[in-house]
């Protein structure tokens, strides 16, 4: 989160982001493609959730169940883990 949020110590402003991630059996690497910004531009407010279910996933976004409002900007990236997909959503808060 540091390095999309331009936390040290990351100093370059992101203003898009596409995320993926790739399952190398022992680790998740996250794969991020971005746009930069000018320091003019405001950028930051990056943050995630795990989530274990695609209803979680669903009601996150859109606000419904226990979340109590909906995300405007996310990024959704899944990895298979043996018995049950992990999802990981990045979004802006």
């Amino acid at each position: 989160m540091n390095f999309l949020n331009a936390k040290a110590p990351y100093t370059q402003k992101i203003t898009e982001a596409e995320i993926t991630l790739i399952d190398n059996g022992t680790t998740l690497d996250f794969i991020i493609f971005y746009h930069t910004g000018s320091p003019l531009v405001p950028t930051g407010g990056w943050a995630w959730k795990k989530a274990t279910t695609e209803d979680d996933v669903k009601n996150f976004l859109s606000g419904a169940g226990a979340y109590q409002t909906p995300v405007k900007k996310a990024r959704v990236c899944a990895a298979w883990r043996r018995t049950y997909t992990e999802y990981y959503v990045f979004y802006r808060k």
